[in-house]
């Protein structure tokens, strides 16, 4: 995925890149056109699943049964990232 980004904004000719260069594929079947496909930064992704599993945690960082182990990341890489997505204990309800 890291260099097919790289390679994006490489060709890209504007300030946005717009396309990937590969089809999306659904799993729900062709003659359904109402399905549409939301695009959102990485970081976006990134944040709404640590907090999915912080939830599932009960907001637990730390430890075996911690959001840390469970994403196979160090408990203080897993800390840096919320701080740098803006997540608080306040955004965590168990």
């Amino acid at each position: 995925m890291e260099h097919t980004i790289e390679r994006a904004v490489i060709l890209c000719s504007t300030n946005f890149i717009t396309d990937l260069g590969f089809n999306v594929i659904s799993s729900q079947k062709q003659t359904n056109k109402s399905t549409k496909f939301i695009i959102k930064p990485l970081n976006d992704h990134e944040r709404e699943y640590i907090l999915k599993v912080l939830k599932e945690c009960g907001g637990k960082v730390k430890g075996s049964n911690g959001a840390a182990a469970l994403l196979g990341l160090p408990p203080t890489t897993l800390t840096s990232k919320m701080q740098k997505l803006g997540i608080k204990k306040g955004h965590i309800q168990g």
